[in-house]
């Protein structure tokens, strides 16, 4: 860039930059490029410029992207990076770039905050925590398909009916799974079926330090699943809300990291926060901390607690911008794992979801949007 702010040449007059603003993406996750050339280009070069003048390469070989045509390229994509520059030599000619995002991945290409508002949208998610046995026992069972086994067509009927959004939170340490026979569904079925980290059985994350550890193995059990990550959520509810402020910095920080978390449908005090923050975030229906970075999303009252939707129906009538409805999975939907043994608590679900649908609530997912 030169003092006004131009890019200039750097001095190699035998490659032209082409740019493409990507400043439209969410922030953080996975951008696809496709680049379709011809043959025999000796090199390929991209950038991602971040403000003006702190230029990234993102390219660990330039050869990369000179082997075939229509290559495809996965890329991270942070915060405040604007731009992306591809390079080319001077004497070939790129026939075609591509920008894409896969349904439902990591990064969805989303309005911001500011827009959603202009346009009066209201947004609502559905989340289950204590999750584990569900997937234990669809790996282990004799099933050809996932909508075979009954808790997991239930959810595909809240999704098919309502367009319900859905994460499961899992409780990582007793949650088995070694194989990818059902990748080809899990991964069809990201944009609105996602697992979250919930933490472990036995310990809370007051007390458990091993935040990377599990981050890690929750993108682990996401790879399995689907074969990508575009099946994690990066705005889970941690076990009994609780965490602190190292070990959440530990998820932010990690691959793939922690963009937000599920706060207390009552008046705990959610994780590292203190009484005032937690106020905060019940009176505004969200929280930015600004020493982490890690946006705070309440939660509405547990479903299962919820008699008559009565909560529900006053976040509704209330125009609530953000709703964020749970409920449990192990203990409260299903006992073993195998069945929907609790069906008043899943016909109030529903009830929740055909509720949300004929109030014009769209459901998507809290880390799609642009803080």
């Amino acid at each position: 860039y030169d003092s006004d702010g131009q890019l200039q040449d750097a001095g190699d007059s035998y490659y032209t930059p082409e740019s493409i603003d990507i400043s439209e993406y969410a922030y953080g996750g996975r951008l696809q490029i496709t680049i379709d050339f011809p043959y025999g280009m000796s090199s390929q070069r991209c950038f991602v410029i971040k403000d003006k003048k702190d230029v990234v390469k993102i390219a660990i070989n330039e050869y990369d992207l000179s082997r075939l045509p229509n290559s495809t390229w996965d890329v991270m994509i942070e915060d405040d990076y604007k731009y992306l520059y591809i390079s080319k030599r001077g004497d070939t000619t790129i026939t075609s770039a591509t920008l894409s995002i896969p349904q439902g991945g990591l990064l969805n290409r989303v309005s911001s905050l500011e827009e959603n508002t202009q346009k009066k949208k209201k947004y609502a998610h559905l989340s289950f925590d204590d999750t584990y046995s569900i997937f234990n026992n669809l790996f282990n069972g004799d099933y050809s398909s996932i909508w075979e086994h009954e808790v997991f067509a239930w959810l595909k009927k809240l999704h098919d009916n309502y367009g319900t959004t859905i994460t499961l939170e899992l409780f990582i340490d007793v949650f088995e799974i070694s194989k990818d026979i059902f990748a080809s569904e899990f991964a069809a079925s990201t944009y609105w079926l996602k697992i979250g980290l919930h933490g472990s059985k036995s310990q809370n994350y007051d007390e458990r330090t091993q935040g990377t550890e599990d981050w890690e193995n929750l993108l682990t059990c996401g790879k399995t699943l689907c074969g990508s990550y575009d099946i994690i959520d990066r705005v889970p509810r941690l076990s009994n809300f609780a965490g602190t402020e190292e070990v959440c910095l530990q998820m932010k920080n990690s691959r793939f990291g922690l963009l937000g978390l599920l706060s207390a449908d009552d008046n705990r005090n959610s994780y590292f926060l203190n009484s005032d923050e937690s106020v905060y975030l019940k009176n505004h229906n969200s929280y930015l901390d600004s020493k982490t970075n890690i946006r705070f999303i309440p939660s509405r009252k547990r479903i299962e607690s919820d008699n008559n939707l009565t909560d529900m129906y006053a976040a509704i009538t209330s125009n609530v911008h953000r709703i964020e409805a749970f409920t449990h999975m192990d203990g409260t939907i299903t006992n073993d794992g195998k069945k929907i043994t609790n069906i008043d608590i899943a016909n109030r679900i529903e009830q929740a979801c055909r509720m949300l649908k004929d109030a014009e609530y769209t459901f998507y997912y809290m880390q799609n949007e642009i803080f």
